[in-house]
């Protein structure tokens, strides 16, 4: 069971983090970018953001900056390569909608990022 206090910090930094990525990704989608590079310049930015804020604020991290920026990057990674797989698999295979099939990519990240943060990052 997560902290609580932890837990509600984390899903501010992660709705912020999510308003940002979003806004970039469909922004990007609308005036006409690949979906899929919408999506990696959505995460690859947010994953900077959401390292210094869950690094000092969510977890309150004291651990060596170099070695759980290494972990939380790699991650990030496997959290988006679990993202692009959702987007693909809804997009592309289901035929959903393209910004109903980035949501429910975004909630993959999002909960992906969190475990791996809290059970091996931070």
């Amino acid at each position: 069971m997560p902290d609580n206090k932890e837990f509600f910090r984390y899903i501010l930094v992660g709705c912020f983090n999510t308003l940002v990525g979003s806004i970039i990704i469909i922004y990007l989608s609308y005036v006409g970018l690949l979906p899929e590079l919408s999506n990696f310049f959505g995460c690859f930015f947010v994953i900077f953001i959401s390292y210094f804020l869950n690094r000092k604020y969510t977890f309150r991290s004291e651990t060596n900056y170099k070695k759980n920026f290494t972990k939380f990057i790699l991650s990030m990674l496997i959290a988006y390569i679990l993202n692009l797989f959702t987007f693909e698999f809804s997009y592309r295979i289901l035929n959903f909608n393209l910004y109903l099939s980035q949501i429910y990519a975004v909630l993959v990240y999002t909960f992906t990022g969190y475990f791996l943060s809290k059970k091996w990052v931070f």
